[in-house]
């Protein structure tokens, strides 16, 4: 039976074209993330604009003075589709599981997840070098997007576009970082397949790349296992101290894993940047800001 994917040898025009493939579908993964966060802003302003002419027809009617029964059963119709919508709001914001966060943002996760898996499949036909490789830049690409989220700041992007504060946005942010963690083991564990397969793994497991492609992995387990919510709030020093720790020298470990990845590499170092000098103003602030009062 033959597999969906095969280990093909392309020739110097399909390596051309499978880096082009790359290279797009990792922006397209990227650039993509503002629609949610643009669709978000849409939805909000509907809700803003519908409760504000909910308003203008409530005093309307006062004032054309309607006959009680129009009045009652108008009220009664606006009252259940009130009803109905504060329930599945309700039902959203219920926590799935201890530290996976709520049905909101369970959906929105699983959203992304299955958008991501489509951009990681589409055009790769039976190339497995070509899957492999997409799971790991599509990943790539999300990274400064994960590093947004953890922006604690009122002048954070995100918070300026959606509204939402820092404590609303970190479950989107440990979401995507699980999200990041299993396409980065199926992009690993996809190689390490390859390279036992292709009988190369004793020789390739010297190289300079796989090495820190294996260092880059294992520090993501080891991230994604002490953001566990019960070892989080069990000893949260520990969690804090690795996940800063490893935040650090992930970066420089993925910059020198491969070059295809850098740019999301240094737009994530540059966000991480203004994070620490955000935390460094505003612990320094904050002393100033007691002396005055």
């Amino acid at each position: 039976m033959r597999l969906p994917y095969t280990f093909t040898s392309p020739d110097e025009t399909q390596l051309q074209r499978r880096r082009y493939l790359l290279d797009t579908y990792g922006q397209v993964a990227q650039i993509s993330a503002l629609i949610p966060l643009l669709a978000y802003q849409l939805h909000r302003s509907l809700r803003i604009l519908k409760r504000k002419l909910n308003t203008i027809r409530s005093v309307s009617r006062a004032k054309e003075h309607a006959s009680p029964v129009t009045s009652n059963f108008g009220r009664q119709l606006a009252e259940s589709q009130t009803s109905s919508w504060d329930r599945l709001a309700w039902l959203l914001d219920q926590e799935v599981l201890l530290g996976w966060g709520t049905w909101r943002v369970l959906l929105v996760a699983a959203f992304w997840t299955m958008w991501l898996f489509v951009l990681a499949i589409s055009g790769t036909e039976d190339d497995y070098l070509h899957l492999t490789k997409r799971f790991g830049i599509i990943a790539a690409s999300q990274l400064p997007l994960h590093y947004l989220l953890a922006l604690k700041s009122s002048y954070s992007p995100i918070s300026l576009l959606t509204r939402l504060s820092h404590e609303e946005l970190n479950p989107y942010h440990r979401a995507l970082g699980r999200i990041l963690l299993i396409f980065l083991s199926l992009h690993a564990s996809f190689y390490l397949n390859f390279y036992v397969q292709k009988s190369l793994l004793l020789k390739r497991i010297r190289d300079a790349d796989v090495i820190l492609g294996l260092l880059a992995i294992t520090s993501l387990l080891i991230l994604g296992t002490t953001a566990l919510a019960r070892i989080r709030r069990k000893n949260y020093l520990l969690f804090f101290t690795v996940h800063v720790a490893l935040s650090i020298s992930l970066l420089p470990i993925l910059y020198f894993h491969v070059s295809h990845l850098r740019p999301y590499i240094l737009e994530s170092a540059l966000i991480y940047a203004l994070l620490i000098l955000q935390r460094n103003v505003s612990q320094t602030s904050t002393p100033s800001a007691t002396l005055a009062r």
